[in-house]
């Protein structure tokens, strides 16, 4: 579930907002138009991108960092 961990106002009176969204793993901050959101409440709607670049979706059910050498990234290539 995607919390909005934090509401940031730029203009109360526009209800625009930059938020922060996060599934207790990883977190992203967006801009809200028309922002009805409260901290701790959870985020049901859809985000939109808008200019943006390398955006993949992922199927996988888990998630792993892993730091890789130069030695490392040679010898997958080999």
């Amino acid at each position: 579930m995607i919390i909005v961990k934090k509401v940031n106002w730029i203009d109360i009176d526009s209800r625009e907002a930059d938020i922060l969204l996060s599934d207790g793993t990883y977190s992203i901050e967006c801009f809200c138009s028309d922002c009805n959101l409260s901290e701790d409440e959870a985020f049901l709607d859809i985000l939109y991108g808008f200019n943006v670049r390398n955006i993949v979706k992922s199927f996988n059910k888990e998630y792993v960092i892993d730091k890789k050498t130069v030695a490392t990234l040679f010898k997958e290539n080999l």
